[in-house]
């Protein structure tokens, strides 16, 4: 995250974590903690809301299977609207990086 960064809202930040939570490039670890602090928060966009609710139930689910499986258990859940196609767009978050967002989180 660079200088500009630093006044990112909530929902931003929101996207950020569930975006590491789907990458292939982040740890089960890394996923864990992130999903766990998530559990805690109060979600600023509804939608990030109900993506969260269902990676959290598939979650030491691979990269390839939440890809796979995202949109149709969020269609499942009654919400065929939910555009999900964007949290397969991988940026290589840092673990600093997610750090900073999971620090940031509720400010």
């Amino acid at each position: 995250m660079d200088e500009s960064e630093t006044n990112i809202g909530a929902a931003e930040i929101e996207r950020r974590l569930l975006r590491a939570v789907c990458s292939p490039l982040v740890d089960g670890d890394t996923r864990t903690k992130i999903l766990n602090r998530l559990a805690r928060h109060r979600f600023e966009n509804p939608d990030h809301e109900t993506i969260f609710r269902v990676l959290n139930q598939i979650p030491r689910a691979s990269a390839e299977h939440i890809r796979q499986t995202l949109g149709a258990r969020v269609t499942r859940l009654g919400f065929p609207d939910i555009e999900v196609e964007w949290i397969f767009e991988f940026e290589a978050a840092s673990s600093n990086e997610i750090q900073i967002l999971l620090e940031r989180l509720d400010r």
